[in-house]
């Protein structure tokens, strides 16, 4: 079931975890799974020039007033730098969502084992059959919508939640986390509003921003 609530003009909405994070892995695995995308000109015409300057590709779409920024040419001097660019390509990185693989690696590079290591490469062996998807951008308006939600106790070692946000600004895509919680939830409920208060955290901080504007 979908909730919504409006705080001045952001809309809350509590939704499923379904997140893709496409070219997430940066160079230390132990930074959390969030991204803030570059900001896209009014006129997508113009974009060339921000995708140049943000190290990204831009492909352009049936739409004339619509563009696809993968991160090919950054996945590719990952995988260069992992001597693994001429490696095979898997269709999934570890389980279906690829924030949640790297989110789970990370928390054992302090004392990585094996097989750590082994889900490390598929990864990037994903991440090379990836390389040219990316984030569709399109002109809308620009109000801020969050959608959050946590996935409770599902971390069986310690039983703490996963914190999860998607943030839109108009139709388009701009920033997302998967973050595990810092402690134990009693409950779902509990572990929902822990999320939601973050996912409101940083629309917030967005919002106050693009108000100064």
């Amino acid at each position: 079931m979908v909730e919504c609530r409006r705080i001045k003009s952001c809309h809350l909405r509590q939704h499923t975890l379904h997140f893709t994070r496409l070219g997430s892995v940066v160079e230390d695995v132990q930074e959390d799974a969030v991204h803030t995308t570059a900001e896209v000109e009014d006129d997508i015409s113009n974009s060339a020039k921000a995708a140049v300057l943000a190290a990204v590709d831009l492909t352009r779409t049936a739409d004339p007033v619509a563009a696809i920024f993968p991160q090919s040419k950054y996945t590719e001097e990952l995988l260069t730098r992992a001597g693994m660019a001429e490696s095979k390509t898997t269709p999934t990185p570890m389980v279906v969502h690829i924030q949640y693989a790297v989110n789970r690696v990370s928390q054992s590079m302090h004392a990585p084992t094996e097989q750590n290591f082994r889900a490390l490469k598929r990864i990037l062996r994903y991440l090379k059959g990836s390389s040219r998807r990316g984030l569709l951008f399109r002109k809308g308006n620009l109000e801020l919508s969050i959608y959050s939600d946590s996935e409770w106790a599902n971390d069986k070692d310690d039983r703490c939640s996963t914190t999860g946000y998607l943030l839109f600004l108009g139709p388009n895509l701009i920033s997302w986390c998967t973050k595990k919680q810092t402690w134990v939830s009693h409950s779902s409920t509990e572990a929902k509003y822990i999320a939601m208060a973050v996912g409101v955290a940083k629309a917030m901080w967005l919002h106050h921003i693009t108000d100064a504007l």
